[in-house]
């Protein structure tokens, strides 16, 4: 009962209710109800004569829009203690199965158009928790990398410290179990060790970097691929070495990724090469090459170019070999592939 924007609600069922004009809201109650007049502003809701209560979005904070309580559908809101936010609709069946996601929506992750520099748009998507307890919804959010967390879009996303410069930031959904709100933001911790108070649950959906003027560097996502817009040289033209040496590459710090890296190497007409690049974990002889560049004629210098993929270690490092020192390479680092997503 009650009309638009002021909704009066009373037990429909002869169950007692457990609120009353004496007994008051508590924190994580849920109301379900059928509007019989669809919101046009901003609404307050009263609970069996428990008092009136301001309705809001999902963050908390923000009002309700028009149309945000329908005829046509239920409408769910859960108490937080103060307001009662709108509960986000859930996940469709035939995306979930027992809180398992079997159709999931992945949530991505894109430079902002605006301020591509400093800000961050997470798509819309549903997200299995990293402890595997379940699994939640988010709505597209924008967050600055810039700017300590706060909830909601074009609100601060960083859990922890300020943005710094040639650092590796890595990207979560979250989620907070009491008020139903999912959200997002970023950590230098890969296990998000500083999610804000209150949001227990996560997942990281991707990580992002800052050059060295605090910028973060321009990517392109596709599903588990994540290509640079513009490669990074990360071993400068010069002499391979002929034993195993380490090169640390620019793809996520703290995570073992598959690197997608660029390779030239010239060499005169009398030096052949062959180049092994491997994990550092599985360095063998450069005899079991995966680059290699040979003058059959041996009659003048040859160069040649291949793109190949390599498990880093995490500390973000490749291991390079060489059969001789002759020649020179250089090897740039295009993406990576990020199959712990």
């Amino acid at each position: 009962i009650g009309a638009a924007n002021a909704y009066v609600l009373t037990l429909a069922s002869s169950f007692t209710s457990p609120v009353s004009a004496t007994v008051g809201y508590f924190t994580g109650m849920t109301i379900k109800f059928r509007a019989g007049n669809a919101n046009t502003t901003a609404s307050t809701v009263n609970v069996n004569g428990a008092g009136v209560k301001d309705l809001k979005k999902a963050d908390g904070t923000t009002a309700l829009t028009a149309g945000d309580i329908a005829t046509s559908e239920d409408s769910v809101f859960r108490y937080d203690g103060t307001v009662f936010r709108k509960v986000n609709a859930a996940t469709a069946a035939t995306e979930s199965v027992a809180g398992v996601v079997i159709l999931p929506k992945q949530i991505t992750i894109a430079n902002n158009g605006t301020d591509a520099n400093n800000d961050i748009d997470f798509s819309a998507g549903n997200f299995q928790f990293s402890d595997g307890s379940g699994l939640a919804t988010l709505s597209a959010l924008t967050k600055q990398l810039d700017a300590s967390w706060a909830a909601g879009t074009n609100q601060g996303g960083l859990f922890s410290g300020a943005k710094a410069n040639s650092t590796w930031y890595h990207c979560f959904a979250i989620y907070n179990p009491t008020s139903g709100v999912a959200d997002c933001g970023f950590d230098t911790s890969v296990t998000a060790a500083n999610i804000p108070s209150g949001y227990t649950k996560y997942k990281r959906v991707g990580s992002i970097r800052t050059n060295g003027s605090g910028n973060i560097l321009a990517f392109s996502q596709a599903d588990k691929y994540f290509l640079w817009k513009t490669q990074t040289e990360d071993r400068a033209l010069a002499a391979p070495p002929l034993s195993p040496t380490n090169l640390t590459l620019t793809t996520p710090l703290t995570l073992s990724t598959m690197a997608i890296l660029n390779c030239y190497l010239e060499v005169g007409s009398a030096s052949p090469n062959q180049i092994l690049i491997t994990n550092p974990g599985f360095t063998t002889a450069a005899s079991t090459t995966n680059f290699n560049v040979r003058d059959a004629s041996s009659s003048a210098s040859v160069s040649g170019i291949t793109q190949i993929q390599v498990l880093t270690n995490t500390s973000s490092q490749v291991s390079i070999d060489a059969a001789s020192t002759d020649g020179l390479l250089q090897v740039l680092t295009a993406g990576w592939i990020d199959y712990q997503l």
